[in-house]
Order: structure tokens, then C-alpha cells, then sequence
């Protein structure tokens, strides 16, 4: 049941556990859970935060691709390919007639590191790789004159 109290006031009782307010008077709002009170401490406008992070992800994106990256250097493989075709050729007689005589003029370039073929059927190629720092197009002028004589 109710109970009357000294002041008068008379507390009903609901289903036997918690007494009701009076009549007349506000009840107090209820704390929000403890889970939902920190995040509202912790961050008292979710969605200005949301559009915030939003926005300058947009605008680093369009800043990441507008703008030039100077701080990498282009940096060349030292090295040079010479590709000779030899139509209707086997690959011995391409190798006898073409890469064995590209690499023995080519060897005597300076500066030179290693060098490698291979000879296909009507086709030819050499590399040759140099030393790093070395002017790639005094090579590539050097080279160039002992392959055509």
C-alpha cells in the first residue's frame, strides 16, 4: 500500500519496490548510463568532430595529390640495353654474328661494371650496367660509337 508521511504527503508504493513521487511535483531525470556519460564527456559534439575529421581528410587528400613531391630525386639505373634484330637468324648465328661482336667492342667502354646478353632467334641484347655517378649520356654516346663500327 500507500503510507502517509508526517508532512501529509501520501507515497504510493507501485508494485512494492519504489516509492512514486508526489503528486504535483517533478521526478529527476534519470543519469544516462555511466557508458554514455563518458562518451558525452569525452566528446560533447559527435557529429562536429565526425564532419571535422571528414574535412581534413578531403582536404589532405586533395592536397596529397595537387602537390608536386620534390624531396625524391629521379634516380637512373647506370645502365645501357642494346637490342640488334637479325631477321630469319638461329640464336647461334645471331650470337656469333651480332652479340659476340657487340661485346667485344662494347667491353672496351669506360666505367663499365658487367655485362650480359642473350640471343634469341633473329634477336640480340645486350646490357650493359655501369659504375653509380657516372654521366649516363657520355656512356650512352661512347657505346652507341663501338656498336656501329
Amino acid at each position: 500500500g500507500n503510507e502517509v508521511l508526517s508532512d501529509g504527503a501520501k507515497i504510493t508504493l507501485g508494485n512494492g519496490t519504489r516509492p512514486q513521487s508526489k503528486p504535483g511535483t517533478q521526478s529527476k531525470p534519470k543519469p544516462e548510463s555511466r557508458r554514455n556519460g563518458d562518451r558525452r564527456f569525452l566528446c560533447p559534439q559527435p557529429v562536429s568532430v565526425t564532419v571535422g575529421i571528414l574535412l581534413a581528410v578531403l582536404f589532405g587528400t586533395i592536397a596529397l595529390l595537387r602537390l608536386p613531391i620534390q624531396m625524391i630525386p629521379t634516380v637512373d639505373r647506370p645502365e645501357i640495353t642494346v637490342e640488334t634484330d637479325y631477321r630469319g637468324a638461329a640464336p647461334l648465328e645471331v650470337e656469333r654474328e651480332v652479340t659476340d661482336r657487340l661485346e667485344e667492342k662494347l667491353n672496351a667502354v669506360e666505367h663499365l661494371k658487367q655485362v650480359s646478353s642473350t640471343s634469341i632467334e633473329g634477336k640480340s641484347t645486350v646490357v650493359l650496367k655501369f659504375d653509380w655517378g657516372t654521366n649516363k649520356d657520355c656512356r650512352g654516346e661512347t657505346a652507341t660509337s663501338f656498336s656501329a663500327s
